[in-house]
């Protein structure tokens, strides 16, 4: 039951009250964010509601809960009382040793609002790649790279647009000072648009909402109409040079009859996604992630601004190798992760010379799938 549903029945109370507490959480399409917001703005004049008293419990600007204890009293006001300096000192150190914890401890025990259960990137990381001024007009006539991730009922349909952004010298943690490429990238997504209310329900995401908003593509149909994006693609080939248009093999075969259809003749290089590398290709998605991530941290890349693009690479997941080799994963995902796939593999792409595209009758491993 909703807060909502709550409320209306308070028609028939005189002096109804309502108590709402809740840690922090990970899902900014909830009812709890709704409310924190709400309560935020209510405490801090921002918004008059009389009806509403708020007592919000946060760390400020410059705080470091993990490296100064001297802040946690901001955020645990029983400290002392109920929980014991022993004891979150205990979790502080844990959070620290083990990854997979620390959006667990700022969420429960911080009071910091986190963009999934165990982020791939922290939400401020990846944010400072953003660029609200970005426009593809600017690269206009520019060579760049083209990463699709297609799909075809429930996940959205990716397509990744990365050009180079000049260079940059980076000093690496081994010392070694090289100049590197930084990069400037595009994603666009498409849906189907005779789902897109069930899917907005069923996702938990705003989908009518960034259609509306013009990031999101959600042409008619109960299915991602590959013409669509076949024809984008089109579009894109006479405004910038596409020296290659990278991939992953699933409906790849559909969608080249697409581009067929329409005459358009790309190099097209398969990105495969697992963990082993072929000989066929320098390209494959574990080095791929890590050239993302290298591109992010050292401040190489900006990327425009897209709210759907943002909640997917908040979403992603991984599996890692015994080997330590890290491939994305939709199983372990809080929500879509299309756009932060075909992202890497653009990135990826751009962090190699394309090679010679190989039939796929030629593959080894693309027989044995098929067998």
């Amino acid at each position: 039951m909703t807060d909502d549903m709550l409320e209306r029945g308070f028609k028939w109370r005189r002096q109804p009250l309502l108590l709402m507490i809740t840690n922090s959480g990970s899902d900014r399409n909830s009812i709890c964010w709704e409310e924190h917001e709400h309560a935020v703005k209510v405490a801090s004049g921002e918004v008059e509601d009389d009806e509403t008293f708020a007592y919000v419990c946060a760390l400020d600007e410059g705080d470091d809960p993990l490296e100064d204890p001297s802040c946690w009293p901001k955020v645990n006001p029983l400290l002392g009382v109920t929980v014991t300096e022993d004891y979150l000192a205990g979790v502080v150190r844990q959070a620290k040793a083990i990854p997979g914890k620390l959006n667990l401890t700022l969420r429960l025990h911080f009071c910091v609002w986190t963009d999934a259960e165990e982020a791939w990137l922290p939400a401020a990381t990846w944010q400072a790649c953003e660029d609200e001024s970005m426009s593809l007009e600017e690269f206009r006539g520019e060579p760049c790279t083209v990463a699709l991730d297609l799909s075809e009922v429930k996940d959205l349909t990716a397509m990744a647009i990365v050009f180079r952004d000049g260079e940059k010298e980076v000093t690496r943690d081994d010392g070694e000072t090289k100049v590197l490429p930084k990069l400037a990238a595009f994603v666009e997504f498409w849906t189907p648009g005779d789902t897109i209310h069930e899917r907005s329900l069923a996702d938990k995401a705003p989908f009518d909402v960034w259609q509306t908003q013009g990031f999101l593509h959600a042409p008619p149909g109960p299915l991602i109409r590959h013409d669509h994006v076949a024809h984008r693609l089109y579009e894109l080939s006479q405004d910038f040079r596409v020296e290659a248009v990278v991939y992953d093999r699933y409906l790849i075969k559909r969608f080249e009859e697409e581009l067929d259809a329409i005459g358009l003749n790309l190099t097209l290089v398969e990105h495969p996604q697992g963990w082993q590398q072929r000989q066929s290709t320098e390209l494959w998605m574990p080095q791929s992630i890590n050239e993302t991530e290298a591109a992010i941290l050292e401040q190489r890349l900006r990327v425009a601004v897209n709210p759907v693009l943002r909640w997917n690479v908040a979403s992603a997941r991984f599996i890692t190798s015994p080997a330590g080799l890290r491939r994305f994963t939709k199983q372990k995902a809080t929500g879509r992760i299309d756009g932060a796939v075909a992202l890497a593999m653009g990135i990826g792409a751009m962090a190699h010379a394309a090679p010679v595209p190989v039939s796929p009758w030629e593959d080894p491993d693309y027989r044995m799938a098929v067998i």
